[in-house]
């Protein structure tokens, strides 16, 4: 609970009696409701309980299911103060946890939000591809590693296939976000899954790498 309370930041300097309180950073609380939202119990948990469930009464198992959820909000809640509270959210309707396939034709809206509480000193990208036409493509405008926030004046030619956020302004941004929407039309003249990494470090040295996937068929 404290490190919870921590995450979302103290006002420095006035800590008298009289002191006002201070505002939780928006995207510290965005992070840590992510975290709650995600601590229903998962398909394992369930299939215990369910094996159990003969051999116990009505009052045993409500017992066990809570059990079951705070161990699993305790592991995940471990892991958040451990990267920072660093998540990068989907913000359409695509589940970007899993490989999200790009369509042929038609609309693409393809938007997440990357939360980094304490701020962002690093962002890099590491690209990877099944289709080795797509690497030479990547490598000939940059190469497959992309500094979002100090990107080389070679790398810029990447952000016409894949849209990313990028420049100074990233430094220090608690939220950013990202709309690959534009990436469509570049990337159905490449079939194969094309894998994209993101590195982030922020202000205290919290890191986290978390993938994504965009599969053109």
């Amino acid at each position: 609970i404290m490190g919870l309370a921590q995450s979302l930041g103290q006002a420095s300097g006035n800590t008298g009696a009289n002191a006002p309180p201070s505002v939780p950073d928006l995207s510290a609380m965005q992070a840590i409701s992510g975290v709650l939202s995600q601590s229903n119990m998962d398909a394992q948990q369930r299939n215990l309980l369910n094996a159990l469930s003969p051999y116990l009464n009505q009052e045993r198992i409500r017992k066990l299911e809570k059990a079951m959820r705070a161990a699993k909000l305790a592991k995940m809640t471990s892991s958040f103060l451990e990267n920072g509270g660093i998540q990068l959210l989907s913000t359409c309707a695509y589940d970007i946890t899993q490989p999200v396939t790009v369509p042929a034709s038609g609309a693409f809206n393809l938007t997440m939000q990357a939360l980094i509480p304490n701020g962002t000193r690093k962002f890099t990208v590491d690209i990877a591809s099944t289709n080795a036409d797509f690497i030479a493509s990547v490598n000939s405008v940059g190469g497959t590693t992309l500094d979002l926030i100090n990107p080389s004046e070679a790398a810029l030619g990447i952000f016409s296939i894949v849209p990313f956020p990028h420049g100074e302004e990233l430094l220090n941004a608690t939220v950013i976000d990202f709309d690959l929407s534009e990436a469509q039309t570049p990337l159905l003249a490449f079939s194969g899954t094309h894998t994209f990494k993101m590195n982030v470090t922020d202000n205290k040295g919290c890191r986290k790498s978390i993938e994504i996937k965009l599969v053109v068929l």
